[in-house]
């Protein structure tokens, strides 16, 4: 038989339930967000890496047809 006690009790517990799944939910979002910056920033890094790549063989490719 439920008093209104243990009524209150079980409105806390699902509270509290609710509370550490949302909290769950959070910490997820939270780390999915570090996961994107990061990617984004390995992304750019990446990017410019290519470009530095590239600029310096169009150097050499430049350089190589004016000594020939």
């Amino acid at each position: 038989m439920l008093t209104p006690k243990s009524g209150i009790a079980i409105k806390w517990a699902a509270m509290e339930s609710l509370i550490m799944e949302r909290e769950a939910r959070l910490e997820i979002e939270r780390r999915q967000n570090s996961l994107s910056y990061e990617h984004r920033r390995v992304q750019r890094e990446l990017l410019s890496a290519t470009q530095k790549w590239n600029k310096i063989n169009s150097n050499i490719a430049y350089e190589e047809n004016e000594v020939a």
